[in-house]
């Protein structure tokens, strides 16, 4: 199968996220610790 051969060759999106309304500081900071993460992953392909 293709996600055998090709594991990073498909995404899933949470379904059940919560979502960060950004008007706290502390959603901010979630966002971008998240955002810094996904960064670090694709520097790793």
């Amino acid at each position: 199968m293709m996600i055998e051969k090709y594991p990073r060759a498909v995404y899933t999106i949470p379904m059940a996220d919560e979502v960060p309304d950004l008007t706290s500081k502390s959603d901010i900071v979630k966002v971008q610790q998240y955002l810094e993460s996904m960064e670090i992953e694709e520097e790793g392909e």
